[in-house]
């Protein structure tokens, strides 16, 4: 398994696929670390069903497989099922309440199923947890932007926050 992981890290994925799936995964079908770790080269080689398959079967036999959860929701965000996101970045937050990712994650799935507030006090508090994710402040502003164009307090909320971004992010001042 650890022969894989310099092969996936280094980006050979055609040698990490071989070494989980031919060498970990033949002696120990059951390896919960060499099938997430297959899913993830399935995720970089874009065949992302199979990652699915895999990662879904590592979390059947290690419902605690924080690496596995956070692949599959960023997988099933992609591909629109922010319910079967939603619940892996819950589970994960249980474990890890401070996982940045995954709050983002919940966020992310939380706006798209229509719940802004919850999605917008994901982002902050992911900013939070991790100040040097500005970023999120950007994110913060342009969906206070959308909702609220034609809302005057709602723009001045959305100016508060591009302010905080700029600041956040030291962009020099504006002409």
């Amino acid at each position: 398994n650890t022969r894989g992981l310099i092969f996936l890290q280094a980006n050979k994925l055609d040698i990490a696929k071989w070494i989980f799936a031919e060498k970990v995964l033949r002696i120990d079908p059951n390896s919960v670390e060499a099938l997430t770790n297959l899913g993830v080269v399935w995720i970089r080689l874009d065949d992302l069903p199979s990652a699915v398959a895999l990662l879904k079967r590592a979390i059947k036999l290690d419902p605690s497989n924080i690496a596995a959860r956070m692949n599959l929701g960023s997988i099933f965000i992609d591909y629109l099922n922010y319910n079967g996101a939603q619940e892996h970045y819950e589970y994960v937050l249980q474990a890890q309440p401070n996982n940045v990712e995954a709050v983002i994650g919940l966020a992310t799935s939380q706006l798209a199923k229509s719940d802004f507030k919850a999605g917008v006090d994901g982002y902050l508090r992911a900013y939070k947890l991790d100040p040097r994710r500005h970023e999120l402040l950007l994110r913060t502003a342009k969906l206070y932007e959308d909702k609220f164009s034609k809302d005057e307090e709602g723009m001045k909320v959305a100016i508060g926050y591009y302010e905080q971004y700029a600041t956040a992010a030291q962009l020099p001042p504006a002409h």
